[in-house]
Formats: structure tokens, sequence, C-alpha cells
């Protein structure tokens, strides 16, 4: 057997193939010996036996070759993982490698272009910014509109509670200075108090 050939995907591809097959024939022939050797095996009785020996006996034996059966499919399984396992884990290893490689340049430079595209329009804001901040603090209309203050002038609260007409006769006359000379004295209860302290004098 030449190994350098059988490392190769097509010589390792022809080896597993022929394994495969080989292990399935066997698989067969087991199934099929298993089948004619169970049938013999019920079908002779032997002195002693009771309603089931025969079956059981014929089990006991036939399982063995089921077992070989089930194993020869799995060796056929196996043949098969073989030649996929190393197709995939040695001879494109280092296909997938480099492809690896190139998506990973590839999405740096696509984060790099990114990066700098948004510091680049970050920077162009920035700068509109201040050249509408210029133009504002220079006197340029932008887009901010003047707007005229008006000044008015300061309301003060009327010293007097009412109106007095002009001419009316109350010039000269004392202004009130409590809430009793708005009221006149008519000799009530606040009245006979005033009278009682003029009394007491």
């Amino acid at each position: 057997m030449n190994i350098d050939h059988l490392l190769t995907a097509q010589g390792l591809r022809s080896f597993t193939e022929k394994r495969r097959d080989q292990h399935m024939r066997d698989a067969r022939a087991y199934g099929q010996l298993a089948d004619i050797l169970a049938r013999r095996l019920r079908r002779t009785p032997v002195d002693g036996d009771k309603p089931w020996s025969a079956r059981v006996r014929a089990w006991r034996v036939v399982r063995h070759l089921r077992a070989m059966e089930r194993a020869s499919k799995q060796a056929a399984s196996e043949a098969e993982a073989l030649n996929a396992d190393y197709q995939h884990q040695v001879l494109e290893l280092p296909e997938r490698r480099q492809a690896a490689l190139e998506a990973k340049e590839n999405k740096k430079d696509r984060n790099a272009e990114r990066a700098r595209r948004r510091k680049g329009a970050a920077h162009g804001y920035v700068a509109r910014s201040l050249e509408q901040s210029t133009a504002r603090f220079n006197g340029g209309h932008g887009d901010v509109q003047d707007v005229e203050v008006v000044s008015e002038d300061a309301v003060y609260l009327e010293p007097e509670p009412f109106l007095r007409a002009v001419g009316d006769g109350s010039e000269g006359v004392a202004r009130p200075r409590s809430v009793r000379d708005y009221f006149p004295n008519d000799g009530g209860r606040n009245g006979g108090r005033e009278a009682g302290r003029g009394g007491a004098r």
C-alpha cells in the first residue's frame, strides 16, 4: 500500500469506498446466515426440550451473527466518516483558514471605513455649526431672527383705594387711618365705649 497515495484525496476516497463496500457485503452475509440458522434451530428439537426451548436456543446462537451484522454496518459508516473528516480536517483546512483570514481582513477594512465615514460626518457637522455660530456673532442672520425688546413703564399701585373728584370739597380733609374712620359713630357699642372713656377722663 502506497501511503503517500493513500493520504491524497483520491487515494483515501478509493480506500474508504472499498472498505465500505466490503463491510456492507459482510453485513448482508451475516444477516442472511443469521436468518437461515435461526429457522433451522427453531425446527430442530432436542430431547428434553420444553415448549420454548428451541426458540431460546436459536436466539442465543444467532445473536452473535446479529452483532457481527451490526458491527459490519457500523464499520461501513465509519469508513465514510473517515473520508469526510480527512477531507474537512486535513485537506480543506488551509483553504478554510485562508478564507477566514481574508474575511477577518475584509471586516477590519469595513470597520475602518465605517469609522472614517462617521468621523468625517462628525467633523462636517462641527464645521457647519462653527460657521453658523461665527455668522451669528458677526451680525449674520443665520437661522435665528432678531427680536425687538420693548421696555414697558413701571406700574405702581394707587396710593388711595378710591378716586376723589377734584373740587368735591374734600381738599384739606384728613385721610382715614383705620377701619373705624370709614364708619360714623352712631352711638352703638363702639360709641358707648368712646363715651365711657370720655366720661372716665
